[in-house]
């Protein structure tokens, strides 16, 4: 009798031993082919960076000895894309916390001013001295930057970005640091037009009660949940514009999930989760209706879905809040939620904390029909007001949605002039929808 309780107890082992080293080979062989991934994700941004910046050199070099302004129209326009591309890419590289946002500092308000000086120019208006001072002082920049590039090698950049080490703002090797010191500013871009130093003023929606770790802790246990939290620690904040408190949070669904918790105001600026889900057992509509929910309940306010999409067991959405029946744009809020739980593992709302105020929108406007009758080209579906970003000026837009040949676009009027501002391709994939 002994010997067989003996037996079954070592079968009974044995089984549990296979199983937990089957399940450490199936979790190892999953969390490799996601750093694998990843890997892949960062070595094509790091090549695609390279491109942008390199174009971004030539063309800066074109604009200065340019004398025509079809040609300054159609290289600015140019400048403008690529800067703004190139800031994508930036945004998914490693860096420290401090250089990296003085780097996407330079290539947005690169891409805006280059923007500003297209319009200016296609308006019949010549470039000054001034702007041509400052085209000048950007291509001197954008050379600094592309030097500071063209020392990494893709296989590096992919390796720090999958360090479990987090960077360190004065960290040696930061490839952006001789680029971000102060004694080599990014030019103040003075722009008399729609390009301003609005785009660089404080947060709007951040308050000015300021907190302490204590109490950035226990923000972030309420914002994720206390039920889904097994651990929570303070890590490295971020200093720069928005100073934030780090907070790591172990959870009990998503694994590592990193806060920033503002030291002003004590908001989430940004949500990240540490490794990706690896199932699918919701739909996106689930997922879209799990992270209304978890906005509505950390009283965001009234906000709408708008685009979706899905990357490694993620799908993220953009919800716009709205005032008035207005959709606000310039607030975008990102939101990440697992396919494989349903439940909110990332948020990212920069542009809430920085724009999300009470708007005045009692000016006179045109009447919907107007608006319809100036896109007679447009089958139209849907006929809404909408307040758009637009060179750092806010504009109030009917936001047209409709298709023609067969495309579907989202075009926008100027609701006081009827002038086109903006015109969209709805792009509908089985990654989900965006706007091109």
């Amino acid at each position: 009798m002994d010997k067989r309780w003996k037996n079954a107890v070592i079968a009974v082992l044995a089984v549990v031993l296979t199983g937990a080293v089957v399940w450490g080979v199936v979790e190892n062989v999953r969390h490799r082919r996601y750093r694998m991934q990843l890997q892949a994700m960062y070595e094509r941004s790091f090549f695609q960076l390279v491109g942008e910046m390199d174009d971004l050199e030539v063309k800066l070099g074109k604009l200065t000895v340019s004398d025509g302004a079809k040609q300054d129209v159609i290289l600015l326009s140019e400048v403008y894309r690529q800067a703004d591309g190139a800031g994508r890419e930036l945004a998914s590289l490693p860096g420290s916390h401090q250089s990296m946002e003085e780097v996407l500092a330079f290539v947005n308000r690169l891409s805006e001013f280059s923007g500003a000086l297209a319009q200016k120019v296609a308006k019949g208006e010549s470039i000054s001295q001034e702007d041509e001072d400052q085209l000048e002082s950007l291509l001197e920049r954008c050379r600094a930057l592309n030097y500071a590039v063209q020392g990494l090698s893709a296989q590096d950049v992919a390796s720090a970005a999958l360090s479990t080490q987090p960077a360190q703002p004065d960290e040696e090797g930061d490839p952006y640091a001789e680029f971000a010191k102060p004694s080599t500013p990014v030019p103040s871009l003075i722009y008399d037009g729609a390009f301003s130093q609005a785009a660089r003023t404080p947060p709007k929606a951040l308050g000015t009660q300021s907190v302490d770790e204590d109490a950035a802790l226990e923000i972030a246990k309420a914002y994720i949940g206390p039920e889904r939290i097994e651990s929570i620690a303070p890590e490295q904040g971020v200093e720069g514009e928005i100073p934030c408190y780090g907070i790591a949070v172990n959870t009990t669904d998503a694994g590592v999930i990193h806060l920033q918790v503002t030291k002003t105001g004590g908001h989430v600026l940004m949500m990240v989760p540490e490794f990706s889900p690896g199932e699918t057992n919701h739909s996106v509509d689930t997922c879209r209706a799990s992270a209304l929910a978890f906005l509505q309940s950390r009283q965001y306010g009234e906000v709408e879905p708008a685009y979706y999409q899905v990357n490694f067991g993620m799908v993220t959405f953009n919800f716009v809040p709205v005032q008035d029946g207005v959709r606000l744009y310039p607030d975008l809020i990102k939101v990440q939620v697992s396919l494989e739980t349903g439940q909110v593992v990332g948020v990212e709302a920069n542009n809430y904390l920085r724009n999300h105020v009470q708007r005045d929108f009692s000016a006179a406007r045109m009447e919907p029909e107007e608006a319809v009758a100036l896109a007679p080209s447009l089958e139209i579906s849907s006929t809404r007001l909408a307040l758009i970003p637009h060179y750092s000026q806010e504009i109030l837009c009917y936001e047209l949605r409709g298709t023609a040949d067969g495309q579907e676009y989202l075009v926008y009027l100027n609701a006081e002039t009827g002038a086109a501002e903006e015109i969209l391709q709805v792009v509908v994939e089985e990654e989900g929808e965006a706007v091109v």
